[in-house]
């Protein structure tokens, strides 16, 4: 019979392996035996960690190899526990995501600091502001609360700019809500309809920082693609998912929760047909604001398309042409209010 042991070394029992002590005992003419040790299930990254195995005295006759580990008085066996270096690659990729780069937060920060002050400032800086007039000074304290929300907006050095891009999304949805809201408010007030409303204050409320956001874009970009793209790009969004989700929501709740007391009250004259509830929206005055709408787009993609062919571009070109572009424009905005607001008022 031998004793067997197990002795740390780089590796540490009970973390990195179970401990073993015990006796082993070999019967007349048995020429091996098992000891069993269990390496604990944990990641291992890039360490190469590593313990002992030791069988020591012996007892019975039996006797060690003197030209192996430990002589004649012991017999060690060195156990070498590897990385998984398999999955070593896609473990750098995830640290490399997960771990920040602390120069660019750093950098984040420092950034985060500045639009801060500039928020206080009119003009962004002291000097601008010592050279801003009143009006613009007036206009300043008036934003001051919305320029300090907005400055805690995240610079784009945190997470790559996700953070800065989700964040900023979120505070836009805040605000759009709000101004859709005060304008269904101040509709009320005026007596004016739901419909009327909608096109009037609560589209100019909502479209508005979409229409300083293709300005900027305008000015800033070489090419019209960032401010035509922002515009079609903004009422997608607007058809596609803000009427989309919303009526998708609503099917759902009223198929589960089907008719109540409430919607029989509300649409009596639509029971019969829908026995079993459902989401009801009326039409009334959307055909013909869908098709006014659609003929005031083609006559704005011909504009577009009329200054492509003789201009070379959809932006820019001779200042009086500019002038007659953007009056078209504005002439077709107007005409669809006006002829919604009169179909609206037929039918009131």
């Amino acid at each position: 019979s031998c004793k067997v042991r197990t002795e740390d070394w780089s590796a540490k029992a009970g973390h990195d392996y179970t401990k073993l002590e015990e006796e082993l005992r070999f019967k007349p003419g048995q020429m091996e035996a098992f000891a069993k040790v269990e390496i604990m299930p944990k990641g291992r990254y890039e360490s190469t960690e590593k313990f002992r195995i030791i069988l020591e005295e012996p007892t019975g006759g039996a006797k060690f190899d003197m030209t192996t580990d430990g002589g004649t008085e012991s017999c060690v066996c060195t156990v070498v526990i590897l990385a998984d270096t398999k999955n070593k690659p896609l473990v750098d990729q995830i640290f490399s995501t997960l771990s920040p780069n602390w120069d660019e937060v750093a950098l984040g920060n420092a950034a985060w600091m500045d639009q801060l002050k500039e928020a206080l400032y009119c003009g962004g800086s002291a000097e601008e502001q010592s050279n801003s007039s009143w009006f613009e000074f007036v206009l300043h304290v008036l934003s001051l609360p919305w320029k300090l929300i907005f400055a805690l907006v995240p610079p784009t050095e945190y997470c790559g700019g996700w953070l800065c891009f989700f964040i900023a999304l979120a505070m836009i949805g805040c605000v759009t809500i709000i101004i859709g809201d005060l304008a269904s408010l101040l509709g009320c007030s005026m007596q004016i309809s739901d419909l009327q409303t909608a096109i009037t204050l609560v589209a100019m409320g909502t479209s508005l920082p979409d229409t300083f956001a293709s300005r900027t874009a305008a000015l800033q970009d070489e090419y019209a693609d960032a401010s035509i793209g922002n515009v079609t790009g903004s009422n997608s969004v607007n058809v596609f998912l803000g009427i989309g989700l919303p009526w998708m929501i609503g099917a759902i709740y009223w198929q589960v929760i089907g008719p109540t007391d409430a919607w029989k009250a509300k649409y009596p004259e639509l029971l019969s047909v829908y026995p079993d509830g459902g989401f009801i929206v009326r039409s009334t005055g959307l055909a013909f604001s869908v098709a006014v709408f659609s003929c005031c787009a083609v006559v704005c993609f011909a504009v577009l398309i009329a200054r492509r062919q003789f201009l070379g571009g959809e932006l820019g070109g001779p200042k009086t042409l500019q002038y007659v572009s953007g009056g078209i424009l504005a002439c077709l905005w107007a005409l669809y209010i006006g002829l919604s607001i009169w179909n609206d008022s037929q039918g009131s």
